[in-house]
């Protein structure tokens, strides 16, 4: 379909086009020329995974996206709860494909993916996720639109679909996987899949638009992490820590009691008013720096507690298309010292203001281009890939640094900010 595609599109005469139309032809010819090559490796992947697998991605669906402000709305989420089964059928189909191909997820990846759905199903209907953002959903709705006898009858009626649809498809889901999990012997990066190492070549051009090899890139990020290692050895002195390596310092600078919050329910939810403190002061500095910003607004949340063991430290969820909501930027809060206060700028700067939330509602907000263009800097349709995504995060951590005006901050240019760019260039052999 994809070549068909592609060819169709060189059926035109592209010859004459200028200005935006230029250039959204080009990309849109970069992207499907790209995703044609790669048809051969369209199974290189795993759709159910310990970060953003489907097994998460719906409950977060349901409970972080879907809105509920009517009835009607109400109905429609109860439709979708009866559509987990198929759902989850189909993964479980196509992953049958990958294994008979030979290609079966990492060892890790099979465990955590098992967790995760233990703890998923682990509270019963009740008590699950999804059962208990509906009803918090239910709550925010005028007494006008919905009385007392409505809420009650639909919320007995998503606890049931929750426990005679949702609960099941993950306990079926989760016993294939068992069946993977003797089969899963290794924690071997993409390139130990069928012909794995073209493979590999291929995802860091259609990630990154280079042609280095992955030992170049490693190279790369080895020059580096010494030259971003010599700037936080800098930091760290001229902040008070000068006795041990790199590590140890950081490792002191972390722990050091006026870095930590308390590891209690209040002082989780202080880290989340305290990033969103951050994102406020930055955004209200944008003006002199910045002549398009977005109009949506962006919020703090806590990472869902059932995915936050394996989930990553932070991630971003742009907002609706039509505005009706804010974008989020989700905070994983399962361990308190996880979250030092140095680094807390640094992480807010790349997923939220000037990072990701100004990258992507600017784009959505674009209007006079063609569908795919709105979507093309954060990959709705994969029109970017991770790279430039990450870039600008990246590249925004430093953007932001003038807004530092906390006490307890590290001097400006905290060497959190260094190290997460340091992380970022060891990334390219990070599957060996």
């Amino acid at each position: 379909m994809l070549k068909a595609s592609y060819d169709n599109l060189h059926r035109y005469d592209a010859s004459g086009y200028t200005g935006q139309d230029r250039i959204s032809y080009e990309v849109f010819d970069y992207f499907i020329g790209t995703q044609t090559r790669g048809e051969t490796w369209r199974y290189h992947d795993y759709p159910v995974n310990q970060l953003f697998g489907v097994q998460s991605q719906l409950p977060n669906l349901m409970t972080q996206t879907q809105q509920v402000n009517d009835a009607t709305d109400a109905e429609h989420f109860i439709a979708r709860l009866a559509q987990f089964p198929r759902k989850l059928e189909q993964v479980t189909e196509g992953i049958k494909l990958r294994e008979a191909r030979g290609i079966v997820p990492p060892k890790f990846v099979v465990e955590k993916v098992l967790d995760q759905i233990k703890g998923f199903v682990a509270p019963g209907a009740k008590g699950n996720p999804i059962t208990i953002g509906f009803k918090e959903k239910l709550a925010k709705i005028a007494p006008e639109k919905l009385d007392a006898a409505q809420r009650t009858a639909l919320q007995t009626r998503v606890e049931a679909a929750v426990e005679s649809k949702v609960i099941p498809a993950y306990q079926a889901l989760s016993a294939y996987f068992e069946t993977l999990r003797p089969k899963a012997t290794h924690n071997h990066g993409v390139w130990a899949l069928p012909d794995g190492d073209k493979f590999y070549q291929y995802a860091i051009e259609a990630n990154t638009t280079t042609k280095m090899t992955a030992d170049q890139i490693h190279a790369l990020g080895l020059a580096e992490v010494a030259r971003v290692g010599a700037e936080m050895d800098q930091i760290l002195t001229n902040a008070g820590y000068t006795q041990g390596t790199r590590a140890e310092r950081m490792h002191k600078l972390a722990k050091a009691p006026d870095q930590l919050y308390a590891d209690t329910a209040d002082g989780r939810a202080q880290i989340l008013k305290d990033y969103q403190t951050i994102i406020d002061e930055v955004t209200a500095g944008l003006s002199p720096h910045f002549n398009v910003q977005p109009k949506s607004k962006v919020e703090v949340k806590r990472v869902p507690e059932f995915t936050e063991k394996t989930a990553p430290g932070a991630y971003y969820n742009p907002a609706p298309m039509d505005g009706s909501k804010p974008g989020t930027f989700f905070a994983n809060l399962r361990d308190v010292s996880e979250t030092p206060r140095y680094g807390m700028r640094t992480l807010a700067y790349h997923e939220a203001v000037p990072g990701h939330h100004m990258q992507i509602a600017i784009a959505q907000e674009q209007k006079g281009l063609p569908v795919p263009a709105p979507y093309r800097l954060h990959g709705r349709l994969g029109l970017v890939r991770r790279a430039p995504r990450l870039g600008t995060g990246l590249s925004e951590e430093s953007a932001g640094q003038p807004g530092a005006t906390t006490s307890r901050d590290v001097p400006r240019g905290a060497p959190g900010g260094r190290h997460r760019h340091a992380q970022q260039a060891l990334d390219a052999r990070a599957g060996d």
